[in-house]
């Protein structure tokens, strides 16, 4: 029940499939013991928006709740709870992790 989680957040115009499509992120997996989220927060900046789509509160929320339920492995320490993104979407990344209690790193890939 200590496993570590890995969000990667995806880019501005991506998808949850970006990591997987422009990175190596599968190949090296196996060689770690990271349980690996890819969420997908459409055009939103991971943030809440004026049309009622809560995105900032879903990711930082209620994903981190649900994956607690699903997954009893992944550990509930904040030093265990990471948070990556590419492109322009370091800033979602940044936000999370200053923002929430949920995350203790922050990283963001050429993103700005």
């Amino acid at each position: 029940k200590d496993q570590p989680l890995l969000y990667l957040i995806h880019g501005m115009s991506g998808n949850h499939f970006d990591w997987q499509r422009k990175s190596d992120i599968e190949p090296l997996l196996p060689q770690t013991k990271l349980a690996v989220i890819m969420p997908a927060a459409d055009l939103a900046w991971y943030t809440n928006t004026d049309y009622r789509m809560n995105y900032f509160d879903a990711i930082s929320q209620q994903l981190p709740s649900k994956v607690a339920s699903l997954f009893p492995q992944i550990s509930t320490k904040r030093k265990k709870h990471f948070v990556a993104a590419m492109s322009m979407r370091g800033y979602g990344a940044f936000k999370l992790a200053f923002s929430s209690s949920y995350f203790s790193y922050a990283a963001s890939q050429s993103g700005s």
